[in-house]
């Protein structure tokens, strides 16, 4: 069955989500969220790959495109950017 969980919980200040691994075989659906009814969203979160190295920019979440599906296997996060109103990111896996 799935399950809902959020690596970020809503809040207004930068952060990173925990990570968000998914298996081979597995999706995922990324999210954003706002406790906040009519919430303005006017910046992107990113959505990157991680990897050894530096992690791979990937897609962004934002108010036009609030969701993004990703593929296993890997390792995922999302950074969010400073704002004024507060979001945070669920996961359905």
């Amino acid at each position: 069955m799935p399950t809902l969980s959020t690596p970020l919980s809503a809040g207004t200040a930068a952060a990173t989500s925990a990570d968000i691994s998914l298996d081979q075989n597995q999706s995922a659906v990324i999210g954003i969220f706002s406790t906040v009814t009519d919430a303005l969203l006017a910046d992107n979160f990113k959505v990157v790959t991680v990897t050894p190295g530096v992690p791979t920019p990937l897609g962004v979440l934002s108010a036009k495109s609030p969701t993004l599906v990703v593929h296993g296997p890997g390792v995922y996060r999302v950074l969010r950017p400073l704002l004024t109103s507060a979001f945070g990111v669920y996961k359905y896996v």
